[in-house]
């Protein structure tokens, strides 16, 4: 079962904002009542599969030069109205955080060893991409972004190791490098959120160990890709309408609270959520392949799929 002290049924210990957690459980369908789509206690109904990759600029992004030459004349330079910001290495950008000018879109690029070392702040601009591409960059603090949209990449060894928050519109973090988001909780508050720890079994080891929390608005995706991501804490993943969570490396994901309309959780590497998988709101369905994992549902609809989960018939 889940450790009482990493996660609950009812989602009332996981250290979410219970504003929060409020109006993401205001949003979900009275429970209860079954959708056609799904059986309850049906072992054919697989969780949804998950979303494709999430792109945060796809809608594009208001960037003006001329709102950009102003801002951004003492940060860096202007590249199609994005202020670019260029840190190579441990000798350059060294006097506290990397911090982005307001009111213009950001593009921080931290190349190198040490690069970015005491974080990036882009908080203030109207979008941000920010990418920690050198073994320990941007390790001595958190990186920050808000804005319509963010897409963070920590891509070498130890990138990140202070995690990330992101509060932007639309954020995509990614964890990939061995190590990378490590000591500090991955943080989503958006009104779509797309976290990725690793990126395949054996690239990005020890990712997000710290865990994730997500509480989004419309729907969060998280995917705990190499072995031992997410492995110290739990994922936390609330929105109104979706949550999919994939846990596919050996030794991901403590444990896995999952609160939505509908909600997939994929338990694939072995030993993956190890400590179980919380779930409620409309419907949630959840596959385990290599582990004997217990499914404490509370939602309208429960549904697992061939393989070893077992759901509990109530939840204490």
């Amino acid at each position: 079962m889940l450790a009482a002290s990493a996660i609950a049924c009812g989602l009332s210990v996981i250290g979410a904002e219970p504003d929060a957690v409020d109006e993401a459980r205001d949003a979900e369908p009275e429970r209860g009542v079954d959708r056609p789509d799904a059986d309850p206690l049906d072992p054919d109904a697989p969780p949804p599969p998950p979303p494709p990759v999430l792109d945060p600029f796809d809608g594009g992004v208001d960037a003006s030069p001329e709102n950009c030459a102003i801002a951004c004349a003492d940060a860096g330079t202007c590249v199609a109205g994005w202020c670019v910001i260029t840190c190579n290495g441990g000798a350059e950008c060294r006097n506290g955080a990397v911090t982005c000018p307001p009111g213009v879109p950001c593009d921080v690029r931290c190349n190198g060893a040490d690069a970015c070392k005491d974080g990036v702040d882009c908080a203030d601009a109207t979008a941000c991409s920010v990418l920690c591409d050198g073994r320990t960059s941007c390790t001595n603090d958190k990186v920050r972004c808000k804005g319509a949209a963010c897409r963070v990449t920590c891509s070498q060894k130890d990138a990140c190791l202070q995690g990330v928050a992101c509060d932007a519109g639309v954020c995509a973090i990614r964890c990939l490098g061995n190590d990378a988001c490590k000591n500090e909780r991955v943080v989503c508050n958006a009104d779509r959120c797309s976290v990725e720890c690793g990126a395949s079994p054996k690239e990005g080891n020890n990712a997000c160990q710290a865990g994730v929390d997500c509480q989004a608005a419309t729907s969060c995706d998280v995917r705990c890709l190499s072995d031992n991501s997410c492995k110290n804490a739990a994922v936390v993943a609330v929105a109104s309408d979706t949550v999919a969570v994939t846990c596919s490396g050996m030794n991901s994901c403590e444990g896995v609270v999952a609160s939505a309309g509908d909600s997939g959780v994929q338990c694939l590497g072995q030993n993956a959520c190890k400590n179980g998988v919380s779930c409620d709101g409309g419907r949630c369905a959840a596959r385990c392949e290599k582990s004997d994992i217990e499914l404490c549902c509370e939602a309208g609809v429960c549904a697992t799929t061939t393989g070893a989960c077992q759901i509990e018939p109530s939840c204490p």
